[in-house]
């Protein structure tokens, strides 16, 4: 009997909570926690850091069966990193104050190895 593959809607609904790695392993905090010391740079911390995941991931998902092997933790970097800067610019942008508060933490979400883990 050949084992049951998941569909597209069961492996986002896991991903979610029940296989995400923030719940289960709490793995790459690290810009996370150095802001949590109010609640409103924390929460502009984690919509970035959830904006960088989501976008990077749809991204990838994309692009994922054009790749080489040899070249697909360069792109996914690469397409971290896109994200990344988009995020900066768009807190830059909107929310200067808060930008600055932040200052070299969110440039950090390009080396979360969360993020990279999940690509």
């Amino acid at each position: 009997m050949a084992a049951h593959e998941p569909t597209a809607t069961e492996r986002f609904v896991q991903g979610i909570i029940p296989e995400n790695p923030v719940y289960r392993q709490l793995l790459g905090l690290c810009p996370t926690l150095a802001v949590t010391g109010a609640m409103e740079p924390a929460m502009t911390m984690a919509a970035a850091t959830a904006f960088v995941l989501i976008s990077a991931n749809m991204m990838v998902s994309l692009i994922r069966g054009l790749l080489k092997p040899h070249l697909r933790i360069l792109v996914f970097t690469l397409t971290i990193a896109t994200f990344v800067t988009i995020a900066d610019r768009i807190l830059a942008a909107f929310l200067y104050d808060m930008s600055k508060q932040l200052g070299p933490y969110i440039p950090l979400i390009i080396a979360n190895c969360l993020i990279i883990s999940r690509c």
